[in-house]
């Protein structure tokens, strides 16, 4: 089999690199494979054939003894119809009302993100640490309808601040800011538990989590071996030194 194409996905966890997982693709075929040592673990997901009418994808680990079919028709015309409603179902468009959200302060994206996900065309990697340090600063606490003031007093002192990257949050509701007088609302409370019971992403990653109990029924300490134990080390005193985001009432 010739090998396509390959991305490696790490973290940066206290100064050490984490091998997370590898994407390859094989003769038109996407494998997900997790670098556990000596298991083998993969999650593939194969295109049409006579056999599969549909997408289908399984998972395996040949040493551990782990195979797994996933339902074909989640990846089927129809279910992915639905998944696409359900997400739809979520969306309001509307007058901001007066939910309580945390508004993400304007420098989250480029501190925070942006600044700590480095990566080329074969390998992207997460700086763990460096996000969290991200978070630090001044978060607001306030009613959707107060966003436009918000906003515009930030834009009077030193930040910059535009409605495209003011997004508010609460246990149930993601809020942005289309303009002062419109507000555009995703409701997920529920949503992603549903999906993970029914939709595509259930029906990928509910069989990748039975075969990590697997794993660890047999390999009870293969986590240990995977994740190097410097960076939970130095990611713990990096954490404990943290200083925590100051939110305020706005």
């Amino acid at each position: 089999m010739e090998d396509f194409s390959g991305l490696e996905i790490g973290v940066l966890i206290g100064g050490c690199y984490w091998k997370f997982l590898k994407i390859k693709e094989i003769n038109e075929n996407l494998y997900i494979i997790f670098p556990i040592p000596e298991i083998g673990l993969h999650l593939s997901v194969h295109s049409k054939n006579e056999a599969h009418p549909n997408i289908h994808a399984h998972i395996k680990s040949e040493k551990l003894g782990i195979e797994e079919d996933v339902d074909p028709w989640s990846f089927s015309e129809t279910s992915m119809k639905l998944y696409a409603l359900e997400l739809l179902n979520g969306f309001r468009l509307g007058k901001p009302d007066s939910k309580e959200v945390l508004v993400i302060p304007p420098f989250f994206w480029d501190r925070a993100l942006v600044r700590n996900v480095r990566g080329r065309r074969e390998k992207f990697t997460f700086d763990l640490n460096g996000f969290l340090g991200g978070l630090g600063g001044t978060w607001y606490k306030t009613q959707v309808k107060r966003i436009p003031l918000l906003v515009e007093q930030l834009q009077q002192g030193d930040q910059k601040m535009d409605y495209g990257k003011v997004l508010g949050i609460s246990r149930d509701t993601m809020v942005m800011m289309v303009n002062s007088d419109t507000a555009l609302e995703f409701v997920y409370h529920g949503l992603f538990e549903q999906l993970g019971r029914t939709g595509m992403v259930g029906a990928l990653i509910n069989p990748m989590s039975r075969a990590f109990d697997l794993v660890l029924k047999q390999e009870p300490n293969i986590i240990d071996r995977w994740v190097p134990k410097r960076s939970i080390e130095n990611f713990a005193k990096y954490a404990g030194s943290m200083n925590p985001p100051e939110i305020v009432d706005f």
